[in-house]
């Protein structure tokens, strides 16, 4: 695609010694310091049992060593004004990995899974891995990563050429939603449907980046901010499943990041606020759909507005009691520790090493189904469900998620958590080099955003998150191509402006202003 930006430079210069940067990064700092003071506070409650002692403190370890890409970037923005990454991939991975392996024992010391307590013994063991595949991860993104040949795309457009190229793809993602709504969609294309779907929050996405950017007018802005994002936002609500509002929200908030424009304290809480309503409401909800005909063949907006007053009633009824519950039942859905040293517990002793057998279905998942219509139906869940007896014999539906840590070692035990964590972070070091920098433009930008909200999905199995990254980055090369085609810069636009990368830059300047970037209100 060659299209190209309409100024001279995408981002502006600023000296790294401005007197606003430092005193502007002061407050993630202090946060960042009271949190772990209250998280070692959380800790120092918990009890395990005799056999428990420090538990608590390898789970701060693994806090604060998920946390040391957030410094690194920190570090970068207050010494140079600009980081090396636009998107901060890996701070917000850290969290996800803090959440999942680290923060269980600092919450909560009842750590179950499946109706099955967790072998404190076995929590120690979970806990050692969790730190050295972190730390593997670690390796792979910042020592052996930059090692690897690289070379960065540079996709950039005009402020009229993206909005073009915005419009036609809202339309593409529109038309398959509308498409798959009204008719029965074929097993075969439904990964299509699915990928020209997604189509829409490409979309979406470049308006954005546009928009944060200071390039739109006061009206394309009223129709991004009001109109498609609260849309976009609802009817993710409407799905049934809170992950999914949860990395769209995330989508949004990487290309905020991105530009270096902030996001309020305020919004931040509010959003984790509604996410534990929803969390704590979601089953009344799913209950009504399947019980419910009338309900079921809703509409994805009236689905959305149904969730709303179900949330509505049980606060109604509960008030801030429910927030409790659904942090209870958020815990008990996040804690994959507890699944790690119940699977620690009897592998390899009882049950041998998987020897790389969830592996094999990778190649077939990177086929799209419409090019092979007879593929075989992907069944690691249940195959590991049922092999470590966390499933009934009967079950025959139910999908148990494997974490990629956890499925590095069932299949080759500390080797596989270390050699796996390595080519993981390799690999995400390798991808935000290609997609992620300020030579990258804004269309590697939002490429990168869509990529990397799929990748943050480490709780499922490699071959799910492989095959879907896959087909996401080949649909998007050919729409990318495609589209690209019929659009013209303006004969001044010819050349992709590359800012100069001797001097330190601040992506939060991508305005007009020349001013740090904030949300549009």
């Amino acid at each position: 695609m060659q299209t190209s930006v309409s100024r001279s430079t995408e981002t502006s210069p600023v000296a790294s010694d401005s007197p606003h940067t430092p005193r502007r990064l002061l407050l993630p700092f202090f946060a960042a310091v009271a949190g772990l003071g209250f998280l070692a506070h959380l800790g120092s409650k918990r009890n395990f049992g005799p056999d428990g002692d420090f538990l608590a403190a390898w789970g701060f370890v693994i806090v604060v060593l998920t946390i040391v890409p957030a410094w690194v970037r920190w570090l970068q923005l207050r010494r140079q004004g600009i980081a090396s990454e636009c998107i901060p991939f890996l701070p917000i991975l850290g969290a996800f990995y803090a959440l999942y392996f680290g923060l269980p024992v600092l919450v909560t010391d009842e750590l179950a899974t499946h109706g099955r307590d967790a072998p404190v013994s076995s929590l120690r063991t979970a806990l050692h891995y969790a730190v050295i595949g972190w730390l593997a991860l670690l390796v792979g993104y910042y020592g052996l990563s930059p090692r690897l040949p690289c070379r960065s795309v540079r996709l950039h457009w005009s402020v009229e050429s993206g909005k073009s190229l915005a419009m036609r793809l809202l339309f593409l993602g529109s038309l398959a939603a509308v498409v798959s709504r009204m008719a029965t969609i074929p097993r075969a294309v439904e990964q299509v449907m699915h990928m020209l779907m997604l189509m829409g929050r490409v979309g979406l996405g470049i308006l954005l980046l546009l928009s944060l950017r200071r390039r739109l007018s006061n009206g394309w802005n009223v129709f991004v901010w009001a109109g498609l994002l609260p849309l976009f936002l609802l009817l993710q609500v409407g799905s049934g499943f809170v992950a999914s509002l949860a990395y769209s929200a995330l989508f949004v908030l990487m290309l905020v990041w991105a530009t270096g424009s902030r996001v309020p304290a305020t919004v931040l809480v509010a959003f984790g606020i509604a996410i534990l309503l929803l969390r704590g409401s979601l089953p009344e909800f799913r209950d009504r759909i399947w019980e419910d005909p009338e309900a079921a063949a809703m509409g994805p907006l009236a689905k959305s507005w149904l969730f709303l007053e179900v949330i509505q009633d049980r606060f109604d009824e509960d008030g801030l009691e429910l927030i409790p519950v659904a942090h209870h039942i958020a815990a008990s859905r996040t804690a994959h520790l507890a699944l790690f040293a119940d699977v620690a517990w009897t592998t390899p002793d009882l049950v041998p090493y998987w020897g790389g057998e969830t592996y094999k279905t990778i190649p077939a998942s990177l086929i799209p189904r419409f090019l092979w219509p007879g593929k075989p139906v992907k069944e690691v869940g249940q195959a590991f469900g049922h092999r470590y007896a966390i499933l009934d014999p009967d079950d025959q539906t139910t999908s148990v998620n494997l974490p990629h840590l956890i499925e590095f070692y069932v299949n080759f035990g500390v080797t596989g958590v270390v050699g796996g964590m390595l080519l993981l972070g390799m690999f995400y070091g390798w991808l935000s080099r290609k997609l992620n920098t300020v030579a990258s433009g804004d269309g590697g930008i939002v490429i990168g955003a869509v990529l990397f909200t799929t990748l943050l999905n480490i709780e499922s199995d490699l071959s799910l998150v492989c095959g879907s990254l896959w087909q996401i980055a080949v649909a998007l090369f050919v729409v990318f191509r495609v589209l690209g085609r019929v659009i013209r810069p303006d004969d001044g636009d010819r050349k992709p402006a590359v800012p100069d990368q001797s001097r330190p830059h601040s992506s939060a300047l991508n305005t007009t202003s020349g001013r740090p970037g904030t949300l549009p209100t």
